[in-house]
């Protein structure tokens, strides 16, 4: 059997806080388009809907008067949505800023479920949701920002065990090599290791993915907003880069990197390094390997340097230093299989 597939990959598009959302996705999907990818899919934290009332964003501020000018969140989720092949959600943790699952999961018109697997081009897919955490013992899916509360000594990203079960049961019966989608890592990172994040359960989940019979080359998530790849038990852990921006902390506000009324409009954006065009790659994988072909773009006002990003000071949403070198690119490279 021949394998060979193609697809277009983004991730942390964050629509609904950073402007030009709807061109960076529609940039997107017409590269995807002139590639003749066989599918696209998006890593989570794609475009947070609104609260319920209608009055409020995904960060809890009223909805600028001003907003429909930059964004319409219904055209960024039809566009993804009408793309002609098949175009997959992986679910962020800022989807759940606002609602349950099940909300977002119909914002999205989703059919699929939270996760999920799929097959093409004699490769297996899977689509994990580990947007849950344990606290006390106890597992909690992400809910309207449940997981900012009571925020000590929580496994943030985990991956609860019915979700476990599941993928140790769909790994055993393709007979097809995988990649495993996720947005937040699946694996330990250590410039992201809390104390209170020791209950994850990555032994547990390693062992299923070392041990399925038809192997697993890759691993891929969003999240951290940084191009970077590493290898563990022969496994690949690819991060990829947003499509956006960097966020950076109210340590380093920087204002009108497009407009006062941008930042009006847009609250997240003083606290974040936005760049300019829309950061993707098309990724070719047959028996072999992996090529992935990506973009580049370049930062929209002062540079992660000129805000004085990388000197030492505290951040105060993770209580250190900047633990990842931001850069507007994924990277293009040749990725082998290690079966």
């Amino acid at each position: 059997m021949e394998r060979k597939v193609k697809f277009g990959i983004c991730a942390d598009v964050h629509a609904a806080t950073i402007p030009e959302g709807e061109k960076r996705i529609a940039d997107f999907l017409e590269a995807c388009r002139k590639e003749n990818v066989d599918f696209v899919i998006e890593l989570g934290d794609f475009c947070t809907p609104d609260y319920a009332d209608g009055k409020t964003d995904a960060i809890g501020n009223p909805i600028h008067p001003k907003r429909d000018k930059y964004l319409n969140i219904q055209n960024v989720v039809d566009l993804w949505k009408n793309f002609e092949k098949p175009a997959y959600h992986v679910l962020g943790n800022h989807e759940h800023d606002t609602c349950d699952k099940k909300t977002v999961l119909d914002f999205y018109g989703e059919k699929n479920g939270a996760y999920y697997s799929f097959d093409k081009g004699g490769f297996h897919f899977v689509v994990l949701d580990n947007n849950y955490y344990l606290y006390n013992g106890e597992e909690y899916p992400y809910d309207t920002s449940n997981y900012y509360k009571d925020g000590k000594n929580k496994a943030l990203g985990y991956l609860p065990k019915e979700q476990l079960e599941w993928l140790k049961q769909d790994l055993a019966k393709t007979k097809n090599p995988s990649i495993l989608f996720a947005h937040n890592w699946l694996h330990e990172l250590p410039a992201y290791t809390h104390k209170e994040e020791s209950k994850k359960n990555y032994d547990e989940l390693m062992k299923i993915m070392t041990e399925a019979p038809s192997g697993v080359y890759m691993c891929m998530y969003g999240h951290v907003h940084v191009d970077h790849i590493f290898r563990t038990n022969n496994i690949w852990q690819y991060s990829i880069n947003s499509m956006s921006n960097c966020w950076i902390g109210t340590a380093f506000d920087v204002r009108e990197r497009y407009s006062a009324e941008a930042d009006e409009v847009f609250p997240a954006l003083p606290r974040s390094v936005p760049w300019k065009d829309a950061v993707y790659a098309i990724v070719e994988m047959d028996e072999d390997g992996a090529m992935v072909t990506g973009t580049k773009s370049e930062f929209v006002g002062p540079s992660p340097e000129e805000t004085g990003v990388y000197t030492n000071k505290k951040v105060p949403w993770n209580k250190r230093t900047f633990p990842v070198y931001i850069s507007p690119e994924i990277i293009s490279r040749y990725i082998t299989w290690m079966k």
